[in-house]
C-alpha cells in the first residue's frame, strides 16, 4: 500500500534538561513528505489441509493402549488410534519389540518406531524387519515412508550394541540388508513374514504424497 502525504509537517524533538540541570539546545528532525511512503501490512491466515493417510481403510477405528517398556525401567502408556487388521495376528513363537533390549541412548528413536509400527498394525519384530528392509531397498517407491523410517534409524546417538537381543540393532541390520539387497533379498532374509509393504501401505495415498513432494518441500523428523 502506497500513501503519498500531501501536507508538509515537521517533527520537533525538544531536548530535556541535562543531568546537571543545564538546558540543551533544541534539535530538529525534518522529513521530506513530498516523497512517497511505503506502508506494509502482514496478514496471517491459519490454514488446515487434510492429507491422505498412508494406511488403508476403511475399517473399524479403535483406540489401543500400548505398553512402551524397557526405556526408563517403567511402563509408559501410549494411546494410539489404529485400525482392525489381519496384520495384528501374533503367533505363539513371535518376538515382540517389548521382548528385546531397548538401548538407552536410542530409546527416543525406538519410541518413535514403536508408534509408527502401531499405526501400521505391524506388531511382530519379524514383520517390522521385513518392512524396514523393503522400504530401504525401494526408497523411491515408498517415499515418504522410507524417509520417515530412515531418519529415525540413523546411528547418531553413539555406538549400537551389535546383538540380536538389541532391538535397534535388528532394525538397523534390516535397513542395511535393504540398502545392499538385490531383487527379492528381503523376502529371503525374512521369510517368516508374509506381508510386504505393498499390502500394508495405502498406495494411492502414497502416490499423492509423492506428487505433493514435487510441489512442496517436506521435511520429516
Amino acid at each position: 500500500m502506497y500513501v503519498e502525504v500531501a501536507s508538509m509537517f515537521m517533527l520537533v524533538t525538544a531536548a530535556m534538561c541535562a543531568a546537571d540541570g543545564a538546558p540543551r539546545d533544541k534539535r530538529y528532525i525534518f522529513f521530506n513528505t513530498h516523497a512517497p511512503i511505503t506502508l506494509g501490512i502482514q496478514i496471517y491466515v491459519p490454514t488446515s489441509v487434510a492429507l491422505p493417510s498412508l494406511v488403508p481403510g476403511p475399517g473399524p477405528a479403535f483406540a489401543r493402549t500400548f505398553q512402551l517398556r524397557n526405556m526408563d525401567g517403567d511402563v509408559a502408556l501410549s494411546s494410539v488410534q489404529g485400525r482392525v487388521s489381519h496384520l495384528s495376528s501374533i503367533m505363539e513363537d513371535d518376538i515382540l519389540p517389548e521382548d528385546l533390549i531397548w538401548q538407552p541412548s536410542y530409546k527416543q528413536s525406538l519410541r518413535k518406531l514403536y508408534i509408527y509400527f502401531a499405526h501400521l498394525e505391524i506388531s511382530t519384530v519379524r514383520c517390522q524387519e521385513r518392512f524396514i528392509c523393503e522400504v530401504s531397498a525401494h526408497s523411491d517407491t515408498f517415499y515418504p515412508v522410507s524417509d520417515i523410517f530412515m531418519n529415525v534409524l540413523r546411528p547418531v546417538y553413539g555406538p549400537v550394541n551389535m546383538s540380536d537381543d538389541s532391538l535397534i540393532w535388528r532394525y538397523m541390520s534390516a535397513a542395511r540388508h535393504g540398502f545392499t539387497s538385490q531383487n527379492d533379498t528381503c523376502v529371503t532374509v525374512y521369510p517368516n513374514c508374509p506381508h510386504s509393504p505393498d499390502s500394508i501401505l495405502y498406495l494411492p495415498g502414497l502416490k499423492l504424497w509423492q506428487f505433493l513432494s514435487t510441489k512442496v518441500k517436506f521435511e520429516f523428523t
